[in-house]
Order: C-alpha cells, then sequence, then structure tokens
C-alpha cells in the first residue's frame, strides 16, 4: 500500500463478500449490516463483490452495487476500483497478494497480513474508527491549530466558523471541540447564532447594539489583546440565549472558537485569526431549513424558495462584506457524517 494512504482520501469500499462468510449469517450478519449502514451514511460508495449473491439482501443500501464474479475478473474489467481513492477489504490471502502485488489500498484480518503491506484490523466494527471522515477532518484542522500554539503558545489564537443559517454550526464546532480536548488544548466557544443573523440585515446584522459590544468590547477585543477573560455572569440580555457557559474563562494560550452565520463582517477582521466557512449546497440548505429529510425526494420548489429569499441575502452578505475572499478553510458540509476540507 503507498505509504501516503490517508483514510480521508477514500471514497469508495469494496467488500469481498466471497472471503467474509463468518460474517453473512446469524448475528454477524446483523452486525455487517449495520456497519455498511453506518459506513453509508457517511457517504462512501460501496461496491460488494460476490459469486452468488441475493441482490435483495442488499437492497438497504441505497447507494451500493452488487457485482458477481471473481475478485481478479471484476477488478480486471473495472480499473476505477484500483484508483487510489478505493479500499478493498478482504479475508481471502490469494486476494490479498494479488492486491498488494498492485499496490492497491486493503485491509484484512486475516493473518496473512503480516507479510503485506495492507492495514490490518481486529474487527469489522474497526472500520467505523478508520473511515470517518468528520472526525479525522476535525482532527486535521485541530494539529493545525495545535502546531500554530505550540509556535506561540501564549498568543492568543481566535477561530470563526462561518455558514448558512440552520447549516448545522453546533455538530462541527462539536467535533472540532472534540479533536482540541483530545489534544489537550484549552477551549473557549462563544455562539453567536442568536446574535447574528440576516434577519438583522438592517442594523448591522447584530440583534441589539448591546450585543455587539459585548462581543466585541467584553470578550473578542481583550482576547485579541492577550488578556485573560473571566467573566462571572453573562448581562441580563443574554439570559434567554446560549451563547457560552458562564463563568467564562478564556487565557489567551488556549483556543477561542467563536461560530454564527454572518460572522464575517468588517468588525470581526482584526479579532478572527483563522476563518472557516462551511459550505452547504442550495439543496441540503433549503432541506435544513425546512427540516425535510435529505434523502428524500422533495418539490424542487423547496430550493427554489430559499434561493429566492435566505439564498439571495446570503450571498449578498457574502458579497457586501468580500468574505469569501479571507476564508482560510472551506468545509464540505452536505453531509453531517462526512464533512472533508475543500481543496
Amino acid at each position: 500500500m503507498d505509504d501516503s494512504f490517508h483514510p480521508n482520501q477514500i471514497r469508495q469500499l469494496v467488500f469481498d463478500l466471497n472471503s467474509l462468510s463468518e460474517h453473512l449469517s446469524g448475528d454477524p450478519l446483523l452486525n455487517f449490516r449495520e456497519v455498511l449502514r453506518v459506513l453509508e451514511e457517511r457517504g462512501f460508495r460501496m461496491l460488494l463483490l460476490a459469486e452468488d449473491a441475493d441482490p435483495q439482501a442488499w437492497s438497504f443500501l441505497k447507494h451500493a452495487s452488487l457485482l458477481s464474479g471473481s475478485v481478479q475478473e471484476i477488478a480486471t474489467h473495472n480499473p476505477d476500483l484500483r484508483k487510489e481513492h478505493t479500499f478493498w477489504i478482504s479475508e481471502d490471502p490469494i486476494t490479498l497478494e494479488w492486491l498488494d502485488e498492485r499496490q492497491v489500498c486493503f485491509g484484512s484480518a486475516h493473518q496473512s497480513m503480516r507479510d503485506l503491506e495492507g492495514l490490518q484490523y481486529q474487527y469489522l466494527n474497526d472500520l467505523l474508527q478508520i473511515f470517518n471522515p468528520s472526525r479525522l477532518t476535525a482532527l486535521e484542522l485541530a494539529l493545525s491549530l495545535s502546531e500554530m500554539k505550540s509556535r506561540s503558545p501564549r498568543m492568543p489564537l481566535t477561530i470563526g466558523i462561518g455558514g448558512q443559517e440552520d447549516c448545522g454550526h453546533a455538530f462541527f464546532v462539536g467535533e472540532l471541540v472534540d479533536a482540541l480536548e483530545s489534544l489537550d488544548l484549552l477551549v473557549a466557544g462563544l455562539d453567536l447564532t442568536e446574535l447574528l443573523g440576516l434577519e438583522f440585515a438592517d442594523s448591522g446584522y447584530w440583534r441589539t447594539p448591546e450585543m455587539r459590544s459585548w462581543v466585541l468590547d467584553l470578550v473578542l477585543g481583550p482576547f485579541s489583546r492577550g488578556e485573560t477573560v473571566i467573566l462571572e455572569r453573562g448581562p441580563k440580555f443574554l439570559d434567554a440565549l446560549e451563547v457560552t457557559v458562564f463563568p467564562f474563562y478564556s487565557p489567551p494560550e488556549g483556543v477561542l472558537l467563536v461560530w454564527g452565520s454572518t460572522l464575517f463582517l468588517p468588525e470581526f477582521r482584526n479579532l478572527l485569526d483563522l476563518r472557516i466557512h462551511l459550505d452547504v449546497s442550495p439543496r441540503e440548505a433549503a432541506a435544513r431549513l425546512f427540516s425535510m429529510d435529505q434523502e428524500e425526494t422533495f418539490d424542487p420548489a423547496f430550493v427554489d424558495s430559499y434561493l429566492e429569499r435566505e439564498g439571495r441575502l446570503y450571498e449578498t452578505y457574502l458579497a457586501e462584506n468580500d468574505a469569501e475572499s479571507e476564508f482560510d478553510f472551506r468545509v464540505d458540509f452536505d453531509n453531517f457524517n462526512a464533512f472533508r476540507l475543500k481543496p
């Protein structure tokens, strides 16, 4: 296997069902089906290879293909299965050697793996830990931030996370916080999703001037100057809003995360050190805005409605503030369970 292999580069998983017979009956089958279902939710395309298999048995997968024949025949006639973005799972020693000779990415629990260059795991469930795009992406970001902190440990580092309303900021932030804390970084956060928004465009995108002053003058401003920010309690006008946890504590040795829909405004320009944008397609934005199942087929009129209103207002906000020119990272956020950094 190529030394540059990284799980987050994989988009397609190929399962050699002929070699996985011990997982295809009784309780192991139920467990295997659940593994496949979760992997599909994470955005992977899956191919199931079998000499003889009932298509109906695998119909619960919406984006999987069942191919009949031997592994070598299928791989020979489908060169796409030997590309970098594909990972094979097999327990057949002959197949494993064949994949190893062709430097195809593969994994197995078979004992012969000790003499091969593939990825060895103990149980099929381990695949859920190995192929977890969102967690891997969050860790990749966290490692970059940790490196920045290691170069200047006492310098404040403020990360701004923006994206369309109802895009799911909290999910992304939760994954990033877990990754940062796993690296022993101290993390504080400000949720501005209820303080900033398109509905407040006429007043500079802020709900009230008092809220703007509190965020900029009492929290972000002092922190950016290297001061430790300690606030025992929040002002009365924040009582009904979940902006942060009090008492609030953010020393310059830590990382401060700030997120909101219209975060990239001129007043934040000198207060944010890095800017992350969560990119959501119009279809997904409409599905989340109208609380629809992302997998279902819904009336295109919902997308049109979004583009005419919220989508148009959001594009206006980006253009008026030249926000896109300042993005440090863009995240493909159409799938919560498979968000990845864009090139």
